[in-house]
């Protein structure tokens, strides 16, 4: 009741604010709003209030598209359209980060476009396509990598990927501690 009571003073706040500043107002709102999603703790996505924050959101990509917040907030919309299973609406938030190119959020979004095309949408053409185009657009991104490995891994059969495994692993020199002690 008190968080209850908590949450209106302070929305009654930020609509005063907002009135003048809509700007400063939208960000408070949404600010309010993530952190009521962060207190519940249950493992249950409270849906229309997830599905609030991504209206405010792109409501304030769409009013302040110049904002360097705005790419933030559209990732943040992807992420969370993940989470309640609108892969196609993620991926198309996703697309829209990528137009922020001096965002560091832009090479995190062309990664997890080919991440959620792969994983939800069960698309490794398409998939591949991604993967490839963020290796060659960030070659020095920490997860290029990982990319070029999944690259190499679409569309093997499980069979295939634990035989991959292990030829890895039988070319990599074994170290165990047991072999030298012998010797000694």
């Amino acid at each position: 009741m008190i968080r209850k009571a908590q949450s209106l003073y302070l929305l009654i706040i930020l609509a005063v604010v907002s009135c003048t500043q809509p700007q400063v107002g939208m960000r408070n709102t949404i600010a309010v709003l993530e952190e009521e999603l962060r207190i519940d703790t249950s493992t249950v996505i409270d849906r229309p209030k997830t599905e609030n924050l991504i209206s405010l959101y792109l409501e304030y990509v769409a009013e302040f598209p110049d904002d360097t917040t705005s790419p933030s907030y559209l990732f943040r919309a992807a992420e969370l359209s993940v989470a309640i299973g609108k892969y196609s609406d993620a991926l198309a938030h996703f697309a829209q980060v990528m137009r922020y190119k001096n965002s560091p959020k832009t090479g995190d979004a062309l990664f997890l476009q080919g991440f959620v095309t792969e994983n939800y949408l069960q698309d490794p053409d398409a998939a591949r396509v991604l993967y490839q185009r963020f290796v060659n657009e960030f070659p020095n991104h920490p997860l290029a990598d990982d990319a070029q490995v999944l690259i190499n891994q679409l569309g093997l059969a499980p069979e295939e990927l634990i035989r991959m495994f292990e030829q890895q692993n039988d070319s990599q020199p074994h170290n165990h501690p047991h072999e030298h002690a012998e010797g000694q």
